[in-house]
């Protein structure tokens, strides 16, 4: 699984907690578009694996979701990111039972 890996953790801790520059709100917008859209994940479990307000995450992924239909740069940001976590993914062994 992606969140047990060191490589994206090291990368990821920084979009928990409470920060709220426009880099850190763009990633937590990613990751919980992702997170539920393509790994089926709830809104609530995804939040506290993010240490975020469920509801902060809830209004991430409705921002993320128009967001995506609005902006290209965006859903190609998305696309880059969902390859990069399937490359981490297939990479661990624990993967591939």
């Amino acid at each position: 699984m992606v969140a047990r890996d060191p490589r994206a953790g090291a990368q990821l801790s920084g979009c928990s907690g409470r920060r709220k520059d426009e880099n850190t709100a763009r990633l937590r917008e990613l990751l919980t578009l992702i997170g539920v859209e393509v790994c089926g994940l709830r809104v609530k479990d995804l939040a506290e694996g993010m240490r975020m307000n469920p509801g902060s995450a809830s209004r991430a992924l409705a921002r993320a979701s128009q967001r995506e239909r609005e902006d290209r740069t965006f859903h190609e940001q998305r696309l880059a990111l969902e390859e990069r976590l399937a490359k981490l993914d297939a990479s661990d062994p624990r993967s591939r039972r």
